[in-house]
């Protein structure tokens, strides 16, 4: 008697190996594209300072000039993407400009404040 049984292991091995070489060439590169471009609580609360300093240097600079507030925005928009590229944060234009926004309304509603103090 002839046992004609086939050993698959040699199959199964490739398989697995294609498998896996597929996931870490297609699946993990992705992922973590999307993970890094989630931002944390605490990089979120980096940005807002970042934006926050570079909006009151924007009104330092710019407060005994004729410079308009798209010429401020300028300015942080520019520096903001750059100091958050080089901390390897991944976010786009319309994010920082909410962030400006904010902290420009923040700013303003300082400054109100302080006027109505001093009334």
């Amino acid at each position: 008697m002839t046992n004609n049984t086939v050993d698959l292991t040699p199959v199964l091995e490739g398989v697995i190996s294609l498998v896996v070489a597929i996931f870490s060439i297609i699946v993990i590169p992705k992922f973590r594209a999307w993970l890094n471009a989630k931002l944390t609580a605490s990089q979120i609360e980096v940005v807002k300072t970042i934006i926050k300093a570079l909006v009151d240097a924007a009104e330092q600079i710019y407060t005994n000039t004729n410079k308009s507030g798209v010429s401020k925005k300028k300015y942080v928009m520019e520096l903001a993407k750059t100091k958050l590229a080089e901390l390897g944060y991944s976010i786009n234009d319309k994010e920082i400009e909410a962030y400006l926004e904010q902290a420009v309304r923040d700013m303003n509603k300082d400054k109100d404040a302080d006027v109505k103090a001093e009334m």
